[in-house]
């Protein structure tokens, strides 16, 4: 978040905003005592389950029509910290007023000011992250309700009636808007909804923290060990996702796309397949690359998907010939430090828009500062519908996992190094699924002076980048097969990794390091065994490749997996001769 400014607060300010007070009955007309009895202990709901929520006593934030605002109230500027969104600011209380009953009467009273068009307390969740509740409210029934007894249940609140559904991928969902300009009491509305029988889940759509899990490193030129290591970057020899192998199958369909949820990707960069994205921030005319100077942090993820391969240029990406679609769900903070603001909605709104066009898959390389029931929903609704999701595990040296790759519909990426070491910065832990290179990874940068080299490439460590790594190996066996369900996505991705650590599944590693070629031939041999170029026909173009590759090692043309390109798989193809079935 915006850093705010030091609570030695001067004088002069104190006195102007005392002033404030007095003129406009701010601090001498205090919430009631029921009022400060009912938030004296803060929380929401996590669909039925009750989560504290703490006060930030120090500021609360307004949401202004317009700037005449501060022309018209004496506030020091040096006490206004924008929080990033459009029209929403802090606002640093003075010291006589950093106490509960201070902040609540203050907020009431902003709330009754005119060009102010919201007001609410700052909350912290139980992990320390903070919420702001908006006058939007986030809701899904449990059961199939008309428009009109929604209507009907809602008369009860102080919401504005609904006409329509919110989301495809969740049925009986909406979005409502308070009537009310305080967020205490839109805190109140959507947890007295919570409780109701036929309520699903129901919160308020919060702005919410979060951060990229990358960072940058030196620029420059390199091999991509992650995809295939020769040890030009160092490490151990092969220690890498046997990409180059796997690109024999197939290199990716450009019908298969993976939707990239983050802070927007360079639209028209020379070295990424991709698809026209979409904005889901609410800023006019993003259409999913990146809206201002600090949104660098999509369109090297997205490089780690789908940077051309055989273009003669710069990398490439674990599935080159698949496509990425942006959707930008965060705005960058101005201090260009990776972290971000956002809104509850917007990534509900991302993932439902996938799901309608079709995507079968997702990464979101970012940690979230606050659980949404909403998000959670969508995640699972999504998933349920046949798309398959990544997330990067965290870059806290943690052995928890963040979220939303914590959620059991998400699978959590942890990083590797060129050693197959676990990265000093990748979180692991409890609910890890699987790992992928993320420490040295050259990738796509924004062009010219926007990225964070000046190369249009740049070297990246990070979860950031190994679960994108990971989401391409799931489009690469779309590619081959697109009736895959996400269980045998999912199923193949873990038992065809490469086992690291302990024996079977273990928490530093999850499954182990995920392995493309391997991911494949499990799924192709079962298809088509023989056809080495992937034709769909066993024929003599195999034969003659078998002829070609007598006597390597670690050849597209050992199709029997045996290490060595001999009779077996001579044999092989001459059983098999003929079209796949």
């Amino acid at each position: 978040m915006s850093q705010i400014v030091s609570s030695n607060l001067h004088s002069t300010f104190a006195t102007a905003f005392i002033t404030l007070c007095l003129s406009s009955s701010i601090c001498t007309s205090p919430a009631s005592a029921s009022d400060v009895l009912d938030m004296n202990h803060p929380s929401y709901f996590s669909f039925k389950k009750e989560q504290p929520l703490t006060y930030d006593t120090t500021k609360f934030v307004v949401h202004i029509e317009d700037n005449t605002f501060w022309k018209n109230n004496a506030i020091n500027p040096e006490n206004i910290a924008p929080l990033g969104l459009h029209n929403w600011y802090f606002i640093t209380l003075p010291r006589n007023a950093q106490h509960l009953e201070g902040v609540l009467s203050i907020v009431k009273n902003f709330s009754k000011k005119q060009n102010i068009s919201f007001a609410s307390p700052v909350f912290y969740d139980a992990f320390g992250n903070p919420l702001i509740p908006t006058p939007t409210i986030l809701l899904q029934c449990n059961e199939q309700t008309s428009i009109t007894e929604t209507n009907e249940m809602l008369q009860a609140f102080d919401v504005q009636p609904t006409t329509e559904q919110a989301w495809e991928a969740l049925p009986n969902s909406y979005i409502l808007v308070s009537n009310s300009k305080n967020g205490t009491e839109v805190l109140t509305q959507a947890n007295e909804l919570a409780q109701l029988s036929s309520v699903r889940f129901a919160e308020p759509d919060m702005i919410f923290a979060g951060y990229g899990h990358g960072l940058p490193n030196d620029p420059g030129f390199a091999h991509c060990w992650g995809l295939h290591n020769t040890l030009e970057s160092g490490g151990t020899e092969d220690m890498d996702m046997d990409s180059l192998e796997a690109w024999h199958v197939t290199s990716g369909d450009a019908s298969v796309k993976v939707l990239i949820i983050d802070t927007g990707v360079q639209q028209d960069h020379p070295d990424i397949n991709q698809d026209s994205g979409a904005d889901f921030t609410n800023e006019p005319g993003i259409n999913g690359g990146p809206g201002n100077s600090c949104d660098k942090h999509g369109t090297p993820v997205a490089g780690c998907v789908s940077a051309i391969m055989n273009n003669s240029i710069g990398t490439v990406g674990s599935a080159p010939s698949a496509n990425s679609v942006s959707a930008r769900c965060f705005i960058s903070t101005t201090a260009c430090n990776g972290s971000w603001n956002a809104q509850y909605s917007w990534t509900v709104n991302a993932l439902n828009w996938g799901q309608t066009q079709g995507f079968r898959v997702s990464n979101n390389s970012n940690y979230f500062g606050g659980t949404s029931s909403a998000i959670e929903a969508a995640y699972e609704a999504t998933r349920s519908a046949g798309m398959v999701h990544f997330a990067s595990a965290g870059n806290n040296s943690s052995s928890s996992i963040s979220y939303p790759a914590s959620l059991p519909t998400v699978n959590s990426v942890a990083a590797l190094d060129s050693y197959g070491v676990l990265a000093d910065f990748s979180n692991w832990g409890n609910g890890l699924t699987i790992c992928a290179p993320g420490d040295s990874i050259y990738t796509t940068d924004r062009t010219g002076s926007a990225g964070y080299s000046s190369m249009d490439y740049a070297w990246m460590n990070g979860t950031s980048f190994s679960a994108p790594y990971a989401a391409g190996v799931a489009a690469l066996l779309l590619s081959i097969e697109p009736s895959l369900t996400v269980d045998e996505i999912e199923n193949t991705i873990k038992t065809t990794a490469i086992d690291l650590g302990s024996a079977g599944y273990d928490t530093t590693f999850g499954w182990g390091f995920i392995n493309a070629n391997n991911a494949l031939a499990s799924i192709y041999v079962a298809l088509c065994e023989g056809d080495i170029d992937g034709n769909s026909m066993v024929n003599v173009a195999d034969l003659l490749a078998i002829i070609d590759q007598w006597g390597l090692i670690d050849s597209p043309a050992d199709v029997t997996g045996d290490g060595i390109v001999d009779v077996s798989d001579l044999l092989l193809v001459v059983g098999n001769w003929g079209p796949c079935e």
